[in-house]
């Protein structure tokens, strides 16, 4: 009985880090994306390096919405099967010609 008690307690201690692990993941994640989906859009960066940054942006994204998609697959698979995608690069900031409005 003794063994089996220690097993439950074992049990949910794993419980209790693994939660705390993926409530980990969750924040991370949630800072990252921003930084993620700048990268995606630098019109500096080559095609190819904003299609993986859009990838990891999409990926980090899963993992603010849903923490255990950590646990479906490597990084390398998870990114390898989402489509591809290019970000459309942001708008580039108006000039202060432009902010100022003429009469």
């Amino acid at each position: 009985m003794q063994v089996v008690e220690a097993a439950r307690q074992v049990l949910a201690l794993r419980e209790a880090i693994r939660d705390g692990v993926l409530e980990l993941a969750r924040e991370q994640a949630r800072v990252a994306i921003p930084l993620a989906d700048q990268h995606a859009r630098d019109r500096m960066r080559n095609d190819a390096e904003r299609r993986r940054w859009s990838a990891m942006r999409r990926d980090l994204e899963a993992i603010a919405a849903d923490p255990a998609h950590l646990a479906t697959a490597p990084l390398a698979a998870r990114l390898a099967a989402l489509p591809e995608q290019l970000d459309e690069p942001a708008p580039p900031e108006p000039s202060l010609a432009e902010l100022l409005e003429l009469d």
